[in-house]
C-alpha cells in the first residue's frame, strides 16, 4: 500500500529545508509540502517484503532528516513502522532511523514505535521546544545509530 509518509506539526513551522518549488507541481520522491498544520512528505518509504531492506525511499527519508535539521524546535520525531510483527517493524525503524542519522539527523531526537498492522510508515512529531515528555512519547522506544 502506497501512503504519504506524514509529519503532524502543533504549531506554525517556520523553516522547512528540502521543500519543493510552488504548489501544483507533479509530485517528486522527497518533495516536502508545509502548511500550519503539517508537513506532508510526498514519497513513501517502501520496503521489500518481510524484510527490513528499504526498496525506495532514501529521498523522502533525506527530506524528513532535512527538516528536522532546518527545525531544530522538533525535538523528538516518531518513526512508526508497521509490518506483519513488531520485530520486523523495529528492524525497520532502525534501518530508517540509521539513514536519517547518516543524514545528519541525531538520535536523540528519534523514537522508535514499532506497531503491527498493514505496511506503512509514518513520521510524527512527538515533542517540540519547551514541551514536556508525554505518554505517548514514553511508551516509545529510543533510537541507537552507529
Amino acid at each position: 500500500m502506497n501512503r504519504a509518509c506524514l509529519i503532524f506539526v502543533v504549531g506554525l513551522l517556520l523553516v522547512a529545508v528540502g521543500c519543493g518549488g510552488g504548489q501544483g507541481e507533479a509530485e517528486e520522491p522527497g518533495r516536502v509540502v508545509v502548511s500550519d498544520t503539517d508537513i506532508e512528505i510526498l514519497g513513501d518509504v517502501v520496503f521489500e517484503p518481510d524484510s527490513d531492506v528499504i526498496e525506495r525511499g532514501a529521498d523522502t527519508l533525506r527530506a524528513v532528516a532535512d527538516t528536522l535539521k532546518g527545525n531544530p524546535d522538533i525535538e523528538v520525531l516518531a518513526l512508526e513502522t508497521l509490518s506483519s510483527s513488531v520485530e520486523l517493524s523495529r528492524r525497520r525503524c532502525g534501518v530508517a532511523g540509521q539513514a536519517m542519522c547518516d543524514a545528519g539527523v541525531a538520535p536523540d531526537r528519534l523514537r522508535c514505535a514499532p506497531l503491527v498492522g498493514t505496511d506503512a510508515m509514518e513520521f510524527v512529531i512527538v515533542r517540540r521546544s519547551g514541551e514536556q515528555e508525554n505518554s505517548y512519547e514514553l511508551k516509545m522506544e529510543p533510537l541507537a545509530c552507529e
